[in-house]
């Protein structure tokens, strides 16, 4: 059943919902425990803080969305009582980076396919826009060029990961054939905030133990993302042809986008627009021709929609998210502790120019990856508690 909920989570951003009902049946059937940490408490806030701003902006779209927020709060809290383990980790995010190899293959697929011809079939199953085009950004099976960047790059890291486990050749081979996948599905989104995020991630991921085959692989993806992520406006033919867009267009659509929604944010500071308050009032404040959907950072998102107060609430889980890992590295604990810090790092940092966990996808790995570093951090801390006790008690008796 786990199995079937991971691929659901993979084939597209409307079947991931549907796995995220998932843990609501659990929650249901099982009467899970809900533990009292800031984080299972942040997200109700969330929601209930969300659903408030959609009333007082009579926004129905915001309302609805804002119950986004209480299926995060049932993954979470499904995640904190069935797959906090390590073993449940490594288990789920081996078969993710299985079930991903189909989406790096439609990837493929995509690109060739739009080259050659506009597909209508893509747009029926994908929603893909029908025209045909070489520069084309793929979507895979994640509905936007952004949200397939993030995930792409997450999958680099957890394939690097696992081959620096395994001596076994046979493994390392399949290991390095997913790097290999995925960074050329990486490139056919042309998202370069996804580029610099996966360079982000893997100095998290290696930081903490890098022999020195690692450090070549790292120091050879990084040159990559250099020269082709980040090609110089002076050849911009052969950038657009390589990524899909060129770089100073991409800046100068996001400025103008930063700008506008701080003059929503101005205008109404303390509650924001809503969940959907961009896509409803986006075009009175930025000079645009199409839909603004997000505001294209984390943070300047959260407080459009959300206003200060909802904020304040997300920099509060925030830090102790932060917390917990440093209480998780100090402890040296969990061996896993370094993948889940290297999987936030790449949303994070993509997080600064996209708002890439509006979507099902990368935002239930961000959720899920938090309430992992939670529940080991609880875990951990509960262990240390009950050693001291043991200890005080055996001291007690001697004295």
């Amino acid at each position: 059943m786990c199995n079937i909920v991971l691929l659901l989570f993979v084939l597209s951003p409307y079947t991931a919902v549907l796995s995220c009902f998932f843990a609501v049946f659990y929650l249901y059937k099982n009467k899970g425990n809900v533990s009292k940490n800031t984080w299972n408490i942040g997200l109700i806030i969330l929601f209930l803080w969300s659903f408030f701003v959609g009333l007082v902006n009579k926004s129905s779209m915001s309302i609805l969305v804002s119950f986004l927020f209480l299926l995060y709060f049932c993954m979470s809290v499904y995640i904190e009582n069935e797959w906090s383990s390590e073993e449940k980790i490594y288990d789920i995010s081996h078969w993710l980076l299985k079930f991903s190899i189909f989406s790096g293959i439609i990837g493929i697929i995509e690109k060739i396919a739009f080259a050659i011809h506009p597909m209508l079939v893509w747009r029926f199953f994908l929603g893909l826009p029908a025209t045909t085009s070489s520069t084309h950004r793929i979507y895979s099976t994640f509905g936007n060029p952004n949200i397939a960047g993030d995930w792409f790059a997450i999958m680099i890291i957890v394939a690097l990961f696992y081959e620096g486990r395994t001596k076994e050749k046979r493994n390392k081979i399949f290991y390095y054939s997913c790097v290999a996948l995925f960074l050329i599905n990486l490139f056919f989104t042309g998202s370069r905030g996804a580029f610099a995020a996966m360079a982000g991630g893997l100095v998290a991921l290696f930081m903490f133990k890098c022999s020195k085959h690692n450090r070549l692989i790292f120091i050879g993806i990084i040159l990559i993302i250099a020269v082709v992520g980040f090609m110089p406006s002076k050849v911009p033919n052969l950038s657009e042809g390589l990524v899909g867009h060129q770089i100073n267009r991409s800046l100068s659509l996001r400025e103008r986008i930063w700008k506008g929604s701080f003059d929503m944010v101005n205008e109404k500071p303390l509650t924001g627009w809503g969940l959907m308050g961009t896509i409803e009032h986006g075009k009175e404040f930025i000079s645009y021709s199409g839909i603004v959907h997000h505001s294209h950072n984390i943070w300047l998102a959260i407080l459009t929609s959300l206003g200060v107060v909802g904020l304040i609430i997300y920099i509060i889980m925030r830090l102790q998210i932060y917390k917990n890992i440093v209480h998780l590295l100090m402890k040296d604990s969990s061996n896993c502790i370094q993948l889940l810090i290297a999987i936030q790092v790449i949303i994070i940092i993509h997080g600064l120019v996209d708002f890439t966990i509006i979507v099902p996808q990368v935002g239930g790995v961000f959720i899920a990856t938090s309430a992992m570093i939670t529940a080991l951090a609880k875990d951990f801390v509960s262990f240390d508690k009950n050693i001291s006790s043991s200890i005080s008690f055996e001291l007690n008796n001697k004295l």
